[in-house]
């Protein structure tokens, strides 16, 4: 990809959004890379190429990309979730849960069940029931959250015996 074919940053993350959904990733952090290049205070260059080096199972890649999102707007609640599910994934349960519990603060209800996954997988099962109930309460279809509160009573079950 040529530098300074794009006119703006956000073309360039449009491009990217375009590779994304072809599953070119490598192309689109490219681009996305390219509209941080053109404006380093783009913030959805960040969270769109944190997002793809996520899909690429590049954790850290993506951890940085959402902390500089962060850095940028500290009161976006959607890179503390992005950056939550990265260490998650990357299996940070303490700072995943920090991120879902700032996502929380600043009103994105959601994070209840990426949070209540996070203390499950720590085997905090009282909390992460709280975190399942909570997310219900708000959204009584969120499907993941109704599974995982399933589970969670499963595993409660299963350690009794």
């Amino acid at each position: 990809m040529e530098k300074g074919i794009f006119a703006n940053a956000e073309e360039a993350c449009k491009s990217g959004e375009a590779f994304k959904m072809k599953g070119e990733y490598d192309n689109a952090i490219m681009a996305y890379t390219e509209s941080i290049r053109i404006d380093p205070n783009y913030i959805l260059g960040y969270i769109y190429r944190g997002q793809a080096y996520a899909i690429k199972q590049e954790f850290s890649k993506a951890i940085l990309d959402f902390s500089e999102a962060i850095r940028l707007n500290p009161k976006g609640n959607g890179a503390y979730v992005f950056r939550g599910r990265a260490y998650f994934a990357n299996g940070d349960d303490d700072k995943a849960i920090l991120d879902f519990s700032e996502a929380i603060r600043l009103s994105y209800i959601p994070a209840y069940a990426d949070r209540g996954e996070s203390y499950r997988m720590k085997g905090e099962y009282d909390k992460a029931i709280i975190d399942f109930t909570e997310a219900l309460k708000y959204n009584q279809n969120d499907e993941f959250a109704k599974k995982q509160l399933q589970v969670t009573h499963a595993q409660i079950a299963s350690a009794k015996r």
